[in-house]
């Protein structure tokens, strides 16, 4: 019974290490060539698995893609989360949130791009656990408003709620302003990226007040 434990326990963490794998080999290939041209075959070559045993753990490239965005949303959430532990007033700490958006990104361009796709609805139904991801930063951000709308710095009139979506979509516009913009404003306009967003953010604090 033993012997029988450990081999199952043995299994299990091999089927885990060979979907983390698959997994690591798509985020890296994605890198490389981007997240559009990412296709099965090239996954399972570059992961040395046989093209069946890459379909025993994913069904599509799209799974992976969604797999890869609730971690990217997990990752952002937790940069969130110590970003609005250094504050203690709500508006200051949206504002932080706010800035944690901004550096995350600017890390890594492929978390963006994988958020992105999903945001913009180009996929297909959302999972449970996409869902879950994407909750548990609208009720961050809920909850920074609510206690803001409970304190009188927020706008007595304001829907927390509403203002949730708002603020979130808002980030997210902005971000792909600069993604795809930012070397051209600069070059033609003067306008320095970092200088841009922290207009964004204190028109976003003023807007809510």
């Amino acid at each position: 019974m033993s012997e029988l434990t450990t081999t199952q326990r043995r299994k299990r963490r091999e089927k885990e290490n060979r979907r983390q794998l698959i997994l690591d080999t798509a985020e890296r290939l994605m890198l490389a060539t981007g997240q559009m041209d990412l296709n099965m075959d090239q996954v399972a070559h570059e992961a040395e698995l046989a093209k069946g045993t890459l379909y025993l753990h994913f069904r599509s490239k799209e799974e992976i893609l969604a797999i890869l965005t609730i971690k990217v949303r997990r990752l952002l959430l937790q940069a969130f989360q110590q970003a609005v532990e250094v504050e203690k007033q709500p508006l200051r700490q949206l504002e932080a949130l706010l800035w944690a958006c901004y550096y995350f990104f600017g890390k890594n361009k492929l978390y963006y791009n994988l958020l992105a796709f999903h945001e913009s609805g180009n996929h297909s139904t959302d999972t449970p656990e996409l869902k879950e991801s994407s909750l548990a930063i609208t009720a961050l951000i809920l909850d920074i408003l609510n206690r803001a709308k409970a304190e009188g710095s927020l706008a007595s009139t304001a829907n927390p709620m509403d203002l949730a979506f708002v603020i979130w979509g808002t980030v997210v516009g902005m971000t792909q302003l600069i993604d795809a913009k930012s070397a051209i404003m600069e070059a033609d306009h003067e306008i320095e990226q970092t200088r841009l967003y922290s207009h964004f953010v204190s028109m976003m604090i003023k807007g809510v007040q």
